[in-house]
């Protein structure tokens, strides 16, 4: 992690957007490997916001989709679908059909284990 965290400052200081936000975007993997959820959630947080202001849409699908996993492994499954469900709207938008195909992945799994189908 301290190798992230000084990439993410070498690129806040020399206004590397991009780079910064790809940073984020493995901070949020590392974390979430290490189920620091809320680290995750802050990383993809920070991350969200850039691709809003770069209008990455692509990036931000994957954000979004990023965002739904961490919420889904917290149990909080109805964010992560309302999540999801933004990243299909956006992904459907800009006709973004790799994003689309990942989130239809996501979203319609079929029922939980723990569902009654």
């Amino acid at each position: 992690m301290p190798l992230y965290l000084e990439i993410e400052r070498l690129c806040e200081q020399t206004n590397n957007r991009v780079s910064l936000r790809l940073c984020l975007g493995n901070q949020n993997l590392l974390h979430k490997a290490r189920k620091n959820w809320d680290a995750a959630l802050a990383a993809l947080h920070r991350q969200e916001k850039l691709c809003r202001e770069m209008r990455d849409d692509q990036a931000l699908a994957t954000c979004l989709g990023e965002q739904g996993h961490v919420r889904f492994s917290q149990g909080n499954l109805p964010l992560a679908f309302e999540l999801y469900q933004a990243q299909e709207e956006l992904c459907r938008q800009i006709d973004y059909q790799a994003g689309l195909q990942g989130c239809l992945d996501q979203s319609g799994v079929g029922p939980l284990p723990f569902q009654t189908a």
